[in-house]
């Protein structure tokens, strides 16, 4: 597909059962690519997302991920500088790259609805991160410390459905998403 099609921008193949994505078969022009919901999806190889330095959207959510490519993550060679949405719910990943911190333009981040632990520190790095969903995991408190000083534009955070996380105040909870967090940094 990266030879017949050089200048498709979007692919939206959700809800379409697939098991993997052949290694370089995506079109290095992509904006935004599509594979959510098919239920599937158990691995990506390392190569998929190489020279796909102008992708903005991706969604993945809903397939059986228990991993993911460092060329997601990739500045250089990936997508990892231009990444603005990234939609990972719904899968079995288990902890998530450090390398996660590469993608400084990241704007919203899905990550519920998997079976995360812990939150690498790295994930800091993400400054433009306005929503944040981290619902339905294992998440143990306390969030990394380096947290109280990230997200600055932070405008949601969904941590609901964490059995291992304290009861949050109401009085935290209305004091707005850096409350919440800050919260669960000193917990």
């Amino acid at each position: 597909m990266r030879e017949t099609l050089p200048n498709l921008e979007r692919l939206l193949l959700g809800c379409t059962p697939l098991v993997t994505v052949p290694p370089c078969a995506l079109p290095l022009g992509l904006v935004e690519l599509d594979l959510g919901y098919g239920d599937a999806l158990q691995c990506l190889p390392d190569e998929v997302f190489s020279e796909l330095k102008q992708m903005k959207f991706l969604y993945l959510g809903r397939n059986r991920l228990d991993s993911l490519p460092e060329s997601l993550f990739d500045r250089e060679t990936g997508c990892g500088a231009s990444l603005i949405r990234l939609d990972l719910h719904g899968n079995a990943l288990k902890s998530l790259p450090p390398a996660i911190g590469s993608c400084s333009a990241l704007v919203e981040l899905n990550l519920g609805r998997n079976q995360l632990k812990t939150l690498p520190a790295e994930l800091a790095s993400c400054r433009n991160l306005r929503v944040l969903h981290v619902y339905e995991n294992d998440l143990h408190a306390p969030f990394p410390e380096v947290f109280l000083d990230a997200f600055p534009q932070l405008e949601q955070l969904n941590w609901r459905g964490n059995a291992a996380l304290p009861r949050i105040p109401t009085e935290v909870e209305h004091r707005g998403p850096r409350a919440l967090l800050n919260y669960l940094v000193r917990a």
